[in-house]
């Protein structure tokens, strides 16, 4: 699931497939089943992600509509997935983080410890 969602388009994307014009919205991909397992790596092949996916529609993670030989996959909810915002994360991710260790010739260490350079 999680390659799904880095996978996802980011933005609405147009294009032309076999005289169709194709409109993708965030969330979704627009890939086959054998780009998707050549991505996926060793151990998956096409029985079994037509298995996962299948899985993770009956769950509610995500639904597919097929294109020819193509699939639209659109993941349910993406945007809760990656929608949060880039002020929480920075403000979340760095609480609590140590603060930076002042160097031994820092000026006020200089000043406060009366050391002459």
């Amino acid at each position: 699931m999680v390659t799904l969602l880095l996978m996802a388009s980011k933005e609405e994307k147009q294009w032309e497939y076999y005289g169709r014009l194709l409109t993708i919205q965030p969330g979704q991909l627009f890939i086959s089943y054998n780009s998707l397992v050549q991505l996926l790596g060793k151990g998956m092949h096409v029985a079994k992600l037509r298995l996962v996916l299948r899985k993770f529609a009956l769950f509610g993670f995500l639904s597919e509509e097929t294109i020819n030989d193509m699939k639209i996959i659109t993941i349910t909810n993406w945007e809760s997935y990656v929608g949060i915002n880039e002020d929480w994360t920075t403000r979340h991710l760095t609480t609590g983080l140590p603060r930076p260790v002042p160097t031994l010739t820092s000026p006020s260490l200089i000043k406060r410890n009366n050391i002459h350079m």
